[in-house]
């Protein structure tokens, strides 16, 4: 599927689900999540850097922001 006419949000069920979208290009994309972040593990954190995604919610009403200056990951993190 083009990246063109990939949605702006996507909505995955569960961390395999995740798993399975971080392989493929999301740059500037919305990624919302039917699980709790603390489900989310540092490599996830180092993906959603790398493919410059937007921003992450959660079902447990937490928002994260991969690559927004004041949280993004520090080199070497």
């Amino acid at each position: 599927m083009p990246n063109k006419i990939l949605p702006p949000m996507h909505i995955v069920l569960d961390v395999n689900a995740l798993d399975t979208l971080l392989s493929k290009p999301l740059a500037k994309k919305h990624i919302y999540c039917n699980f709790h972040k603390a489900y989310l593990t540092h490599a996830h954190l180092i993906k959603l850097t790398q493919l410059d995604i937007q921003s992450v919610s959660f079902c447990d009403g937490h928002t994260i922001y991969p690559n927004h200056e004041l949280t993004r990951l520090r080199k070497g993190q």
